[in-house]
């Protein structure tokens, strides 16, 4: 009953598309997923890693009356959660959180989703992370998951699959909040 209640207060920020509930009547959990087609094929060329910027900016900053560091303390008691994935093709925002939170977390859920705050403070730690991440980690961290991302750069050579999600080094250098 409450997935249906979610939906339909969705359904005016996301007229005119396609709402799929998946019923789980034991689970008193609520998981609400958003789903856009535009993942990192979007990016514009040069700027190879913005969605993944935008994506990571409205999930991991604050909104127009909240900051980030507000919105943790708010939730932290819900046991809510809340992140955006995003892909070669779409990118998708998922909040978490049980049925008895829904009035106090629905609120924080549409403000990241419809009033952003995009504020210089949050995007410099995004694109820190995410700078960080493209030079640094993915080559350090994992033998595996470097080769699948110099395997996709080799097949879709010239495309705008080839590069990372989360960009090219020079790339996310030289992203702005005004490109976000």
């Amino acid at each position: 009953m409450k997935a249906l209640i979610i939906s339909l207060l969705l359904t005016g920020f996301i007229m005119g598309q396609e709402i799929v509930e998946l019923k789980q009547p034991e689970s008193a959990k609520i998981i609400v997923k958003l789903m856009f087609k535009n993942g990192s094929i979007c990016d514009p060329a040069g700027k190879q890693g913005l969605t993944y910027t935008t994506a990571q900016l409205i999930t991991r900053g604050g909104t127009g009356e909240l900051s980030f560091s507000d919105i943790q303390d708010m939730i932290y008691p819900m046991a809510a959660n809340y992140f955006s994935s995003v892909d070669k093709e779409v990118t998708i925002f998922t909040f978490e959180f049980h049925k008895d939170w829904m009035d106090q977390f629905y609120p924080v859920m549409m403000g990241l989703m419809t009033n952003p705050a995009f504020n210089q403070g949050d995007f410099e730690r995004v694109k820190t992370n995410q700078q960080a991440y493209v030079d640094q980690i993915i080559r350090a961290s994992s033998d595996e998951e470097y080769s699948k991302k110099a395997l996709e750069d080799f097949l879709f050579r010239g495309t705008n699959y080839q590069h990372m999600v989360e960009g090219k080094s020079v790339s996310v250098s030289l992203i702005t909040l005004d490109d976000v």
